[in-house]
């Protein structure tokens, strides 16, 4: 074997020399005892399983690129609805919460009203007090003429309106209603922290699982270029030993044809 890398590369050096006998011997051969013509089918069948698994290799880094992308882009499509979801929450909160100060608004309106319709009657009752003691004071009740003599005045007006049918809630009514819709308002502002923080909170996770996935695939990607490479030379390697072989045997026949002639 050492005439035959003499022959083909007569610069080569002794790492060389030494690598192909520690292959010999770790596939149980004696380099002593093969001649070139025995070592050639040994060599050439090592260099084609070389090639076998660089192209083995090729398809399961191809494959783990592939994987990679397709994972990454189901995280990108799971986050792009998580905060699709998110925001229609935060809009139906912020929504729900407009109109419940809407409706606040309101009922203080009507509580105001009937606060004002609730003055009115205590004037009318205080009037037809005093229109009882001017009667008291004159020794008889109001009759009916002196009462049709004084419609004309709006005096008499009050003690009719108090005795109309009050129109709308009562006072304390609008009081419960306006403190449920007020507690109501501060569950749903409270909810709604919440939600904003919760929601914070795992945007925040989201980000960082997004960074170690990008993290991870480059690192991925890192090796297996460099794997890829290592492939590469050891395959360049491969290939310019097996031109040295065909060369070796090209020679071998050309000697033996020289021989015979």
């Amino acid at each position: 074997m050492v005439d035959y890398i003499d022959c083909v590369n007569p610069k080569a050096g002794d790492d060389e020399r030494l690598a192909l006998s520690d292959r010999f011997v770790r596939e149980g051969l004696d380099v002593q005892v093969l001649t070139d013509g025995q070592k050639l089918p040994h060599v050439w069948q090592w260099l084609t399983d070389a090639e076998s698994n660089c192209l083995s290799l090729r398809r399961q880094i191809d494959k783990l690129h592939r994987q990679h992308e397709q994972d990454l882009k189901e995280v990108e499509e799971y986050l792009e609805q998580v905060w699709k979801l998110s925001n229609d929450r935060l809009q139906q909160l912020d929504s729900e919460n407009r109109r419940l100060k809407k409706q606040i608004l309101v009922n203080k309106n009507n509580n105001n009203n009937t606060n004002n319709l609730s003055e009115s009657q205590s004037q009318c009752d205080e009037l037809e007090k005093q229109l009882l003691r001017v009667s008291d004071q004159n020794g008889r009740p109001l009759t009916d003429s002196q009462s049709s003599e004084t419609s004309d005045s709006p005096v008499v007006d009050y003690p009719q309106q108090r005795r109309r049918p009050s129109v709308g809630p009562t006072p304390n009514g609008g009081s419960d209603r306006e403190r449920r819709l007020e507690l109501e308002l501060s569950q749903r502002v409270k909810e709604l922290s919440e939600l904003s923080a919760k929601y914070s909170r795992r945007k925040q996770r989201h980000r960082e699982m997004v960074s170690r996935l990008r993290e991870y695939v480059s690192k991925e990607n890192r090796e297996l270029n460099t794997l890829l490479h290592s492939l590469d030379v050891k395959y360049r390697a491969s290939e310019e030993e097996l031109q040295k072989h065909r060369k070796y045997c090209r020679i071998q026949e050309i000697t033996a044809i020289n021989d015979i002639q």
